[in-house]
């Protein structure tokens, strides 16, 4: 006997499934968690620096070149991404999602600590990317 058969000959039966199906769907649905922003940490970092008065040809040949050939030799580096601008150069670093910030932020710091940058040129900053930003 198939499903069909059966339903027609109990329509009762079939009837109170249909509706206990309907009421535990409706309270399943409305108590589930939605969130537009999952609670993930992904492992992103910037370096930030500026250089005033600076054109973007320089920015790129005495800052941003530099740092990038530093940094790349950060452990668990996936990607580098380098952006520059007048006045600013920001490197994006994107990191193995089995590594956190945490565990590389002393080595880029001393990376960055040790880099040589033109006169003029300030500190750069690291900065842990955070997806609530």
């Amino acid at each position: 006997m198939n499903i069909t058969q059966f339903s027609i000959k109990r329509p009762k039966f079939t009837i109170v499934v249909m509706t206990l199906l309907i009421i535990l769907s409706t309270v399943s649905l409305t108590r589930i968690p939605i969130q537009l922003m999952p609670d993930i940490d992904p492992p992103i970092a910037v370096v930030a620096t500026s250089y005033p008065g600076a054109s973007p040809d320089e920015i790129v040949q005495t800052v941003t070149e530099p740092l990038e050939e530093d940094l790349s030799s950060v452990t668990g580096l996936n990607n580098l991404q380098s952006q520059s601008q007048e006045g600013n150069s920001l490197i994006v670093m994107e990191f193995n999602f089995s590594t956190t910030i945490e565990d590389i932020e002393l080595e880029v710091r001393d990376i960055l600590d040790n880099a040589e940058l033109p006169e003029g040129a300030n500190s750069p900053s690291f900065i842990e990317f955070d997806i609530t930003m």
